[in-house]
């Protein structure tokens, strides 16, 4: 629970791209070293994690590429 609570303090905030009121936060975290994509889909109205997950591949360049 700590990490998505990071994620939404910590993460860039976009509007979910499903179209509801909830928002999108994506960032980064390491597991063993490895960097990976996360993200998580919170909804601070009802206080709500619809959605979240990382990508389980090793990530190459900027997070930009998983902006959407």
């Amino acid at each position: 629970m700590q990490t998505l609570q990071d994620v939404i303090k910590q993460g860039n905030a976009f509007p979910d791209p499903r179209g509801s009121s909830a928002t999108m936060y994506y960032s980064q975290m390491y597991i063993n070293g490895k960097m990976y994509n996360i993200e998580v889909l919170y909804d601070e109205a009802t206080n709500t994690v619809y959605n979240f997950e990382y990508a389980r591949i090793d990530i190459e360049g900027d997070i930009d590429g998983i902006y959407r």
